[in-house]
């Protein structure tokens, strides 16, 4: 049987299939109608909790190694790019953040554990939640809080979702 789980390298949505050994294994993400509705729910999503976000479509870098610590993997990284703001992306901004995985969350081995990543990758939507330490990228087994490949299109349907509150 085969596990499939999204894992977002340096903020590029990928699809990682790793077979597993037993029938009661299996783990699958729902496949959502589009990967346009997947984004503009997540918008929504952070909208509606209690946590800061701050979103910014930029490129991505890595900036230091990976390090591993109470089960938590962590890679820090940086964005150059524009910032959402009241009346769409705009604002010219560089952020460094870290992306984090908590291991015990993901299925398989917590020893495995990685962040994953490329060295750099552009045209990345990050959905970045504040912390009392910083900024951080938190991974998501089905879904995620960044996404590659963002075209036009999708940067004025997000804008229209946070300016217009049309979010279709």
């Amino acid at each position: 049987m085969k596990l499939c789980r999204s894992l977002i390298l340096a903020g590029m949505a990928a699809s990682v299939c790793i077979g597993l050994a037993g029938p009661s294994a299996a783990f699958i993400c729902p496949d959502p109608t589009s990967r346009r509705a997947e984004i503009l729910n997540h918008f929504v999503s952070i909208t509606n909790s209690e946590a800061s976000y701050i979103v910014v479509l930029g490129t991505v870098t890595v900036t230091g190694a990976e390090r591993q610590r109470n089960g938590v993997a962590s890679l820090p990284m940086q964005v150059q790019g524009v910032q959402l703001g009241a009346s769409g992306f705009g604002q010219s901004v560089t952020y460094n953040f870290e992306r984090r995985v908590i291991c015990d969350q993901l299925p398989g081995d917590p020893g495995d554990c990685s962040v994953g990543y490329a060295d750099r990758e552009t045209d990345i939507l990050l959905f970045l939640r504040r912390t009392g330490g910083g900024l951080v990228l938190d991974h998501q087994v089905c879904g995620g809080t960044a996404f590659g490949q963002i075209d036009d299109r999708l940067r004025a349907a997000v804008e229209a979702c946070h300016v217009q509150g049309v979010c279709r």
